[in-house]
């Protein structure tokens, strides 16, 4: 595991006007209002800074109220890189967390390869009817996170069947604004209805550099993959560097935050929202 060296920072205003110290509250009042809220809460974690920092601060708020840290919900999507496995062991021991871990048995059980094409017809019925709701209409699609149908099935149809199982009321997830389009018109607090819960979205106002300036001054742990020069990262067949320094040095204005990423997965990223993804 990956451990920055705390370091000293100066609190400066970013592009929208706020200091980073404001931010910092802000955050930590959504989590109180979350916590205070709902009886049943479940961090999203995927291993990247923006879960680790939120989790962070949820973690830290819940000390200052005197109340058990949530459990943590770790997607099993079949193709995380192996360095990711040992963060999650790692966070996870040292940080004394309960988790939960969701996964598509349905299709992870073929063991397909990466691209591999699988067949609907071989799929659950539950599965199937998930596919239809994507509007696909193929006999086949490839095992590919940049690819609807397997985003959908492998991540968002394993979440919700960990709300529905164990009644999860509220989730923290680590989106901002900045990343994406598709996440630039969200809220702190967003309700969703199958299953019904909320989404509440402490770091929804970090910039990118904002999350490493945090990420570094309080020397959280972080993703090998960071130090490597990649600036995000899924699935290791999805995922790739885009530069030889690590993420934090890099230039946030000239080079995109998910340039890494699939880039059919960035495109398809507005309808994965909508049937329910982070």
């Amino acid at each position: 595991m990956q451990v920055s060296e705390p370091e000293a920072v100066v609190f400066v205003p970013s592009r929208d006007g706020l200091s980073l110290e404001s931010k910092d509250r802000i955050a930590k009042i959504v989590v109180e209002d979350g916590m205070g809220q709902f009886e049943r809460p479940v961090v999203l974690w995927t291993a990247g800074k923006d879960s680790t920092l939120t989790l962070w601060y949820v973690r830290s708020v819940c000390k200052e109220m005197g109340v058990p840290c949530p459990p943590i919900l770790f997607i099993d999507h079949g193709t995380h890189f192996d360095e990711t496995w040992r963060l999650f062991d790692e966070v996870v021991k040292d940080w004394g967390l309960e988790s939960i871990i969701a996964r598509n048995d349905d299709i992870l059980g073929f063991r397909p390869a990466p691209g591999a094409p699988i067949r609907v017809k071989d799929l659950s019925q539950e599965n199937q009817s998930e596919v239809m709701r994507t509007g696909f209409r193929e006999r086949t699609f490839p095992y590919a996170l940049g690819n609807l149908v397997a985003n959908h099935l492998l991540k968002t149809v394993p979440m919700n069947a960990a709300f529905r199982k164990h009644g999860f009321d509220c989730a923290f997830t680590g989106i901002r604004w900045d990343e994406d389009d598709a996440r630039s018109r969200e809220r702190f607090v967003s309700p969703r209805a199958d299953p019904p819960h909320v989404r509440v979205h402490p770091i929804l106002h970090f910039t990118e550099r904002e999350v490493w300036t945090e990420t570094l001054r309080l020397g959280l742990p972080r993703h090998p993959l960071y130090d490597r020069g990649y600036r995000s990262f899924d699935g290791k067949y999805d995922s790739r560097r885009v530069g030889d320094t690590p993420a934090w040095e890099q230039d946030f204005d000239s080079i995109p935050e998910r340039m890494g990423r699939a880039q059919d997965k960035e495109q398809i990223m507005h309808r994965l929202r909508e049937l329910g993804y982070m």
